[in-house]
């Protein structure tokens, strides 16, 4: 483009200078030809233009980059932090955790032969809160892994309770206390053996309702 101006300006400038060229033909050609040599003149600026906006379109997309991975690079610093941070965060151990549901599995007995339905009610509730945060805080465990054969004990036991059946309750109880046994027999915690309790360990709790 830069020769195609260049060769019509030095035209235009060498019929410019012969005064005979504008008597020997058409004014007409003679302005197309200077027409000619402006458009050579406007492309060359458009083109100088567009180039010039291409460079600065491609510098800001590249720092954009930049700043962008940047961006990312440093949350995800961030994140990983945070992570060692909650890794170091004191939770609850599983034979904490195994206390309480000790606890629960021995006030949810006496609730219910005492028909106290409403504390009975209470007590699968706690229990349940106390298996989910096992498998939240302890879920790396073989034990956490059968906890769920809890869970037909513990359903059977809720029907009873809703329905105040005193026989189906203490049905519902034994299945779940041989499932306790099960759970520690196949993690080799056999000598630890669960059974219906026969005296409350609680003698600041009444568990009989007038």
């Amino acid at each position: 483009m830069r020769k195609y101006f260049l060769t019509n300006y030095f035209l235009v400038l060498f019929l410019s200078a012969d005064s005979n060229y504008a008597n020997q033909h058409s004014s007409i050609q003679y302005k197309m030809l200077i027409l000619s040599s402006e458009k050579a003149v406007c492309l060359t600026q458009n083109y100088k233009t567009m180039k010039h906006l291409f460079l600065a379109v491609l510098v800001f997309g590249l720092f954009s980059c930049n700043t962008q991975n940047t961006n990312t690079q440093a949350l995800q610093n961030q994140i990983d932090s945070l992570k060692v941070q909650l890794s170091k965060v004191y939770k609850p151990g599983f034979g904490f955790l195994m206390n309480n549901i000790q606890a629960h599995h021995a006030k949810l007995w006496f609730a219910g032969i005492n028909e106290n339905w409403k504390l009975a009610q209470f007590e699968v509730k706690e229990l349940k809160e106390v298996t989910d945060e096992i498998q939240k805080y302890q879920k790396e465990r073989k034990e956490t892994e059968l906890m769920s054969m809890l869970e037909p004990g513990l359903l059977e036991i809720e029907r009873a309770v809703s329905t105040g059946d005193l026989d189906a309750f203490k049905k519902s109880y034994t299945q779940l206390t041989i499932a306790c046994n099960e759970c520690h027999k196949l993690t080799d915690f056999e000598y630890n053996i669960v059974k219906v309790p026969e005296t409350s360990g609680f003698s600041n709790q009444e568990f009989k309702i007038e």
